[in-house]
């Protein structure tokens, strides 16, 4: 909700050490079938977007 009104602020950062790497897997006869390959393009759709919103609320690690 508050990324549609600029006028939102979060009231807290996520620490950049919580995050890490998502792999998005499937199995080699699998992966060509239609309804697998649906799910993977939405799967992959919605971690990035999820990964670009998060990033805008990151304090970066400490040095």
């Amino acid at each position: 909700m508050f990324e549609r009104d600029p006028n939102m602020i979060p009231c807290f950062f996520i620490p950049a050490e919580l995050y890490g790497q998502v792999w998005l897997i499937t199995h080699e006869r699998s992966r060509k079938l239609p309804h697998v390959r649906a799910v993977a393009d939405h799967v992959a759709l919605a971690l990035e977007r999820w990964g670009r919103r998060a990033r805008a609320w990151t304090i970066p690690p400490l040095p």
